[in-house]
């Protein structure tokens, strides 16, 4: 019988092959879309912003939905993947595509910070959660102490990128 392995390892054996896939499917989809995007998906410059004129949003859309593709891809033909590892996949990519609706939901909505708070917390949380019982990244520390700092760093880093991603 053959050993299921790490859903991540078994994914990362498939070499960079699936991964130039995904950014060629999702340059392909920006480059589609750009021009419904300059329309209807379009950030106007505030005094909070960096932009200088209309910037096209929903980039995003385009690298979550390859990313999702590639990632499924990658699952099918890894035949070695056990179920548990596939269910721990999938809850990761339900969390990243929750994180691209959010995104959409506020530029349309402007949504209010806290409610943004909310969803990224629950989506960060639901990522940890999806993390192997065995994988530790502060072995060293107690186990509530770990989830609180990875919690933390989590949101801090969406919010980082979240940042980034209204620089021209």
């Amino acid at each position: 019988m053959i050993e299921p392995v790490s859903a991540w390892h078994a994914v990362g054996r498939l070499g960079p092959g699936v991964w130039i896939a995904a950014l060629i499917v999702s340059s392909g989809l920006i480059a589609t879309f750009l021009p419904l995007f300059r329309r209807f998906a379009v950030a106007e410059p505030t005094v909070r912003s960096s932009h200088s004129g209309l910037t096209p949003q929903w980039g995003g859309l385009a690298v979550i939905t390859a990313t999702i593709a590639a990632t499924g891809l990658a699952i099918l033909l890894s035949p070695r993947i056990g179920a548990d590892a596939v269910q721990q996949m999938i809850t990761v990519l339900f969390a990243t595509a929750l994180m691209g609706g959010l995104g959409v939901v506020d530029d349309l909505r402007n949504l209010p910070p806290a409610y943004k708070l909310v969803v990224q917390t629950a989506a960060v949380a639901v990522v940890i959660a999806a993390l192997s019982s065995d994988m530790r990244v502060l072995a060293f520390l107690p186990l509530w102490l770990e989830l609180i700092l990875l919690l933390f760093g989590g949101l801090w880093f969406v919010n980082l990128v979240n940042f980034m991603d209204g620089i021209d």
